[in-house]
C-alpha cells in the first residue's frame, strides 16, 4: 500500500503537514513541480517520504499560456505514477485531477482518490459577462466534472467552497472540512511582542500587491511598522515599492517550521487583506487567520467576505473596505491605540482556536487515509 501526492507547485506548509501525516500511517510519495518561480531551499519534508522534483519552467497566474509545460510535466508524473501504483492519490488543482483521472480509467483495479481545494480558481469561479470568459467557465466546470467522477473524498479549507460550487459536483457526505490549522508544537516558541513601535505583519505568499501597497500607504499615515515574510510572485515588486521606506523590513522567504514563531512574535497584529473583486477571494479562510488566533493577535480583514464574518462574529479583529486607505489608516490607529480592544482579541483568540485545535482537525484526515489505503 502507498500514497502519492500530486503538486503542481512547490510544496507549501499546509501540504507539507499533509504529507507528513500520510508518512506517519503509510509508504508516501511526492510528486511536485518545480516552475522556477518559488524558492525550493526552506522544503521541510519527512525523511521517510519518496520525491520525485519535476522541474519544468512555466509562469504563475495564467494557466492557458503554460499548457505545453503542463502537458509536459503530466506526462512525467503520470509515468511516475505508473511505476508506483498508488493505493490512494492525494491530488490539488483541476489540471492535476485530469491526470489523476486519465491514470484511473487505464487501471484495472483503480486507486482511492483525495482531491484537496484551497482555492477555486478565477476563470472557473466568477460573474463575468464576457462570451470568450463564459465559455472558459462552462468548459472547466466539465473538466472537473469528468475528474470528480474518480473522487473519494473532496477536503476543503472553506465550507463555502462546497455552499458556492461544489455541492454541484459531489455529496457532502463525501467532503472533509479541514481548515488550515498549524500544529501547536510549532509555536511553542512563540512570546507575544512587548513594547516598541506598534507593527504589522504580514507573513505568507506575497500576492495581492494592490492591497500591499494600500497597507504600505496606509503606515506611513499611522506612523507604524510593517515586517512583510514570505515568497511570491508580487515579491520583487513590493520591495521595490518598499526601497528607501524605514517603517518596512522586508523578511523574504522562510522556514515555515523553524521561524514561523519567531515571526509572529516581531509583530502586534496581522494584515490578511485581499482582492475582494475575484470570487474565491470572498470566500476562502487563509491559514493566516488560524495563526494569528494562536497567538492571540489581531487580524485586519476584507469587509464582506467569509472571512470577515468570522472576525466579526468572533471578535478576532477588524474588518475594512477594500481599497479604502482612510477607513485601513482608521483601523491600524485603533488597533495601536486601543490597549483594551487587543486584549479582549487576544480572549477571543484562544476561544476560536480551540474549536478547531490541530490534533482534532488532523485526526480526521488521519481516519481518512486510513479507510481510503484499506478501500482497494
Amino acid at each position: 500500500m502507498s500514497i502519492v501526492f500530486i503538486i503542481p507547485y512547490v510544496p507549501i506548509p499546509r501540504m507539507v503537514k499533509r504529507i507528513k501525516t500520510s508518512s506517519s500511517i503509510d509508504n508516501t510519495s511526492v510528486i511536485f513541480w518545480d516552475r522556477g518561480t518559488d524558492e525550493i531551499t526552506n522544503l521541510d519534508l519527512p525523511s521517510n517520504a519518496e520525491i520525485h522534483h519535476i522541474k519544468e519552467k512555466a509562469n504563475e497566474g495564467q494557466p492557458l499560456k503554460r499548457l505545453g509545460a503542463t502537458f509536459r510535466f503530466s506526462r512525467k508524473a503520470f509515468s511516475i505514477l505508473k511505476t508506483e501504483n498508488p493505493t490512494c492519490i492525494h491530488v490539488t488543482k483541476t489540471d492535476m485531477l485530469l491526470l489523476v483521472w486519465l491514470f484511473c480509467i487505464t487501471r484495472k483495479k483503480r486507486p482511492s482518490v483525495i482531491y484537496e481545494v484551497s482555492d477555486i480558481h478565477v476563470m472557473a469561479f466568477n460573474n463575468s459577462k464576457s462570451l470568450f470568459k463564459k465559455v472558459i467557465k462552462l468548459c472547466l466546470y466539465i473538466l472537473e466534472r469528468i475528474g470528480m467522477s474518480v473522487v473519494d473524498r473532496l477536503i476543503i479549507t472553506s465550507e463555502s467552497f462546497w455552499n458556492a460550487y461544489y455541492k454541484r459536483l459531489i455529496p457532502k457526505r463525501n467532503v472533509l472540512f479541514l481548515p488550515n490549522t498549524p500544529r501547536e508544537s510549532i509555536f511553542k516558541s512563540y512570546k507575544p511582542k512587548e513594547g516598541g513601535r506598534f507593527r504589522i505583519g504580514f507573513i505568507g505568499k506575497v500576492r495581492y500587491k494592490e492591497q500591499l501597497k494600500l497597507l504600505i500607504d496606509a503606515s506611513e499615515r499611522a506612523d507604524i511598522d510593517i515586517l512583510i515574510a514570505g515568497n511570491g510572485v508580487d515579491l520583487s515588486e513590493i520591495t521595490d515599492y518598499c526601497r528607501g521606506k524605514q517603517n518596512i523590513i522586508i523578511y523574504g522567504p522562510y522556514k515555515y517550521e523553524e521561524e514561523i514563531a519567531t515571526l509572529y512574535s516581531e509583530v502586534d497584529c496581522i494584515y490578511s487583506m485581499y482582492d475582494t473583486k475575484i470570487q474565491n477571494v470572498r470566500i476562502a479562510l487563509p491559514n493566516r487567520l488560524y495563526e494569528a488566533a494562536i497567538c492571540g493577535l489581531p487580524l485586519i480583514v476584507s469587509k464582506e467576505t467569509e472571512l470577515s464574518n468570522i472576525v466579526e462574529k468572533e471578535v478576532l479583529g477588524v474588518s475594512v473596505a477594500d481599497g479604502n486607505i482612510n477607513e485601513l489608516t482608521n483601523a491600524l490607529l485603533k488597533l495601536k491605540n486601543d490597549f483594551f480592544l487587543r486584549r479582549e482579541i487576544k480572549e477571543n483568540c484562544r476561544s476560536f482556536y480551540l474549536k478547531w485545535k490541530y490534533d482534532v482537525v488532523n485526526q480526521k484526515l488521519i481516519d481518512t487515509f486510513k479507510e481510503l489505503t484499506k478501500k482497494v
